[in-house]
C-alpha cells in the first residue's frame, strides 16, 4: 500500500538503479528514478562515491544547497545528489513539484 495511504507504491530493482511508481489502480506513474550503486552514471559521467567537486564541476551551480543535498532543476524534472562524508550517496531523479 501507498504510504499516502491511497494506491499502491511500486519499486522496479535494476543493477545499480531503481525506478519508483505510485498506482491508483488505473494508472502507474514513475515517480523517481534513482541510481544506487557505481554500476551507472549520469549521463555527464557522475557516480555513487564522486565528490562534490566532481557534481559541481559536472552540472555547474546548483539550483538548491541544503545540507547534504545538492539539486539541479531543469525542464520539470529536479536532479538531486545526496552525500555522506563528501562523496555520492544516491542519485535520484524526481518529477518537480509545481
Amino acid at each position: 500500500d501507498s504510504c499516502a495511504g491511497i494506491g499502491e507504491d511500486i519499486i522496479y530493482i535494476y543493477n545499480g538503479f531503481r525506478i519508483l511508481a505510485y498506482s491508483d489502480g488505473g494508472e502507474t506513474r514513475i515517480t523517481a528514478i534513482e541510481l544506487v550503486s557505481d554500476a551507472v552514471s549520469t549521463p555527464e559521467g557522475i557516480e555513487i562515491g564522486d565528490g562534490t567537486d566532481a557534481v559541481i564541476r559536472a552540472y555547474g551551480v546548483p539550483s538548491n544547497r541544503d545540507g547534504n543535498v545538492i539539486e539541479y532543476e531543469s525542464c520539470g524534472v529536479r536532479l538531486r545528489f545526496s552525500f555522506a562524508e563528501g562523496s555520492v550517496r544516491s542519485i535520484k531523479y524526481l518529477l518537480s513539484e509545481e
